[in-house]
């Protein structure tokens, strides 16, 4: 019938608009009743609890007739899209390259919109199909070893393949580390979830971020922490079976003041080491910058290149890291 056919196509228009709205963020049962009162045909006349009826009725059909994973987060009150059980979209090979090379160039931390961009692509690679989703990762990949010059130390191929892979498919790593920290020349073996390579424009070396599972030889420890590795100390590397899920890992800022002399700020045109550094310009033409730094060791290094004009006020690791970097480079000289 007429009638019924469109109360169909009403039904899976519904499912399509909740299921585009879970794939925004977690949302509560009442911005999800919402969803229905837009696209309920009489929804004026309807009651709050017949729309709520209506929301977890399509909720159900969203789980049971097409198998997508969406849990209720009973102790934050939402609804959270897990997984798709069916990719929603598909892209061609040049626009599978378009990512990885947007993947590749936002890798670095201090790009601006670095994070947003990031968001952007996790997003439409969860809603591609899972190998074409790998597909991306291999095509970063190729992009790293065709840059892989670039870097100051030569890197070897099959690490770098290796990586590539566990990356992209989210696959535990085990290799050998070998670490000027430790005074016995000893490499030590490293259990890690990869998450991302890059290159470090700075000191042209790559680098992976990965969560830190297991380190053993001549210990055995358990650091449940991100660590930083640069690729050509990695060698012995094996890719394990086990697969992960991606942590959402939110970095650790540190507090970051500094001042920077007149010399430097005195015709207010300082630029920002950080994002979303505020600066303040005072009357003695000197000016105080409050950071929020992702990386003091690097950031810290960065201001050494203001000399003397430049003192860290704050916060208290910061301060104290500069205090110990100072004070190595003046014994170094053979200052007091």
């Amino acid at each position: 019938m007429p009638g019924e056919r469109q109360s169909e196509w009403l039904v899976i228009t519904r499912c399509l608009a909740l299921l585009r709205r879970l794939m925004m963020g977690d949302a509560t049962a009442s911005q999800l009743i919402d969803v229905i009162r837009e696209y309920e045909d009489h929804a004026g006349s309807l009651s709050d609890d017949a729309l709520r009826d209506k929301m977890e009725k399509d909720i159900r059909r969203l789980r049971d007739a097409l198998g997508h994973d969406i849990h209720y987060v009973r102790a934050e009150k939402v609804y959270r899209l897990e997984k798709l059980a069916h990719p929603l979209i598909d892209l061609p090979d040049e626009s599978l390259r378009a990512l990885a090379f947007l993947d590749k160039t936002f890798s670095e931390s201090s790009i601006p919109y670095r994070d947003d961009v990031m968001r952007l692509l996790s997003f439409v690679r969860f809603a591609l199909p899972e190998a074409r989703a790998e597909h991306v990762g291999r095509m970063r990949g190729l992009l790293e070893v065709q840059l892989r010059t670039r870097d100051s130390k030569t890197i070897d191929p099959d690490v770098l393949d290796k990586i590539t892979h566990a990356c992209s498919a989210h696959h535990e790593i085990e290799f050998l580390y070998q670490s000027p920290r430790h005074e016995t020349g000893v490499p030590r073996r490293h259990r890690v979830e990869p998450y991302r390579f890059y290159l470090e424009p700075t000191r042209r070396h790559y680098l992976l971020d990965a969560f830190q599972l297991e380190i053993s030889e001549p210990y055995r420890l358990f650091p449940n922490r991100m660590g930083v590795y640069r690729l050509e100390r990695i060698t012995d590397l094996h890719v394990l079976p086990k697969r992960f899920v991606p942590r959402q890992l939110r970095p650790q800022g540190k507090e970051l003041i500094y001042r920077l002399a007149p010399e430097i700020a005195r015709l207010r045109d300082i630029t920002p080491h950080i994002e979303d550094s505020k600066i303040e310009y005072l009357p003695d033409g000197s000016a105080e910058v409050y950071a929020v730094s992702y990386n003091l060791f690097n950031d810290l290094r960065g201001l050494l290149h203001y000399g003397a004009y430049c003192r860290v006020l704050g916060g208290e690791q910061a301060l104290a890291e500069m205090k110990t970097l100072v004070q190595g480079i003046a014994s170094v000289y053979e200052f007091d």
